[in-house]
């Protein structure tokens, strides 16, 4: 992770015993997300499940700020 984005990469493999065909047998990439300033930087997770990559990003709890006004 940079400053306020999210940097993903990968690659990918032709295992042997494929079924299907394919022209690439190997191969890697790269994506960038923007992240919010509401979310809980230290608290992002990412889990790989049955090849799919979830990632969990929390937001802060914020705190709001309440004011009062004199009517007049």
């Amino acid at each position: 992770m940079e400053v306020d984005t999210l940097v993903i990469k990968g690659q990918y493999k032709k295992q042997a015993g494929d079924d299907c065909w394919s022209s690439r047998g190997f191969g890697s990439y790269d994506t960038c997300f923007q992240l919010p300033e509401s979310c809980d930087r230290d608290n992002i997770k990412a889990e790989l499940q049955n090849g799919v990559l979830f990632i969990s990003i929390p937001q802060k709890k914020l705190e709001r700020k309440t004011i009062s006004i004199d009517i007049q």
